[in-house]
């Protein structure tokens, strides 16, 4: 049942999202995702954009192409398109919300250099922050992840509904959780350097 739940909110999201303009920002960010068979996170195909959504509201967009379908919907059968929809995950992040994402990386940031020092390795979370959805309310829920004693990562998933598409996370190390915040801190702003394409390919 929870992973028909969890499909339905993945479709909707990829099926209804209402996207009045999409502009791509350059930068270096690199989510992650964990390779069971290499047994290791691996960065992945990270395209980030501002968007300008039909209800007014305007979002930064983090887009993650995964290597396989989420094992959440690996029983299910999907056609071929509706396999390679959920090979890319979306995070959208507010810009009104743009001062509780960071304090969540912040955080991130502090419990990953205390970790180091100490040799510690958990989960746990760290917030939840309300984020853009075309039905109802959702919330992106930021939650510290240790690989091991010295490879921490900041996992971001989307919250509705009460679930929480975990299978979807996308995670960021130190060093893409600070390009991360770099990035909407800009977003925030009015400060992301950004080409209109139109304007310039007639």
């Amino acid at each position: 049942m929870k992973s028909i739940i969890a499909v339905l909110c993945t479709l909707a999201l990829v099926a209804c999202t209402s996207v009045q303009k999409s502009t791509r920002i350059s930068t270096s960010l690199h989510a992650q995702e964990y390779n069971s068979v290499a047994s290791r996170y691996i960065e992945k195909p990270t395209f980030v954009s501002m968007e300008s959504m039909s209800d007014g509201k305007n979002v930064l967009m983090v887009e993650m192409k995964t290597y396989a379908v989420p094992s959440t919907y690996s029983s299910l059968n999907l056609s071929p398109d509706a396999a390679e929809a959920l090979r890319h995950t979306q995070l959208r992040f507010l810009k009104g919300q743009v001062g509780g994402y960071v304090a969540a990386i912040d955080k991130f940031l502090d419990w990953a250099a205390l970790a180091s020092e100490r040799k510690d390795a958990f989960t746990k979370e760290i917030t939840s922050v309300p984020t853009w959805a075309n039905m109802g309310s959702g919330a992106l829920k930021f939650t510290f992840h240790s690989g091991n004693d010295q490879a921490h990562f900041l996992a971001i998933a989307f919250s509705a509904a009460g679930t929480t598409l975990e299978a979807e996370a996308q995670y960021f190390d130190v060093v893409n959780a600070k390009e991360l915040k770099r990035v909407l801190l800009a977003f925030g702003s009015d400060s992301l350097q950004k080409t209109d394409i139109d304007s310039v390919y007639k």
